[in-house]
């Protein structure tokens, strides 16, 4: 079990690690999106609104990563960390090994059991 807990902690701070580095990502889309736009008023604006509306939700994901991390390092939710795995997989090449490695880890009946024990 000290070598399960221990891999826990290990993918719990490769998920605060990739939510670090997405938190800067989240700024560059929208930013090189408003400059390079130089057209009327009208279509700055809304590229200004979807600008904002991409980065919020940029930085939504960021702090749902972060949350994984916590979920894992605590032992809690383990539903939530399952899910959020899935969604990261498209993002090629970290989130693919994250979310792929924590699939196949939060799988194993010794990691749920640990969950379970947590009172998830």
């Amino acid at each position: 079990m000290d070598e399960i807990k221990q891999k826990l902690r290990t993918l719990s701070t490769w998920y605060y690690v990739l939510a670090f580095l997405c938190i800067p990502a989240s700024f560059v889309a929208p930013l090189m999106l408003i400059l390079s736009t130089q057209n009327s008023d009208d279509m700055k604006g809304m590229v200004i609104f979807f600008s904002i509306i991409g980065l919020i939700s940029s930085l939504i994901l960021a702090s749902g990563i972060a949350a994984v991390g916590y979920g894992l390092r605590k032992r809690c939710w383990w539903t939530y960390c399952f899910i959020v795995s899935c969604l990261i997989c498209p993002s090629f090449p970290i989130g693919t090994a994250l979310g792929v490695f924590s699939l196949i880890f939060l799988n194993k009946p010794e990691t749920k059991q640990l969950f379970t024990q947590q009172g998830d």
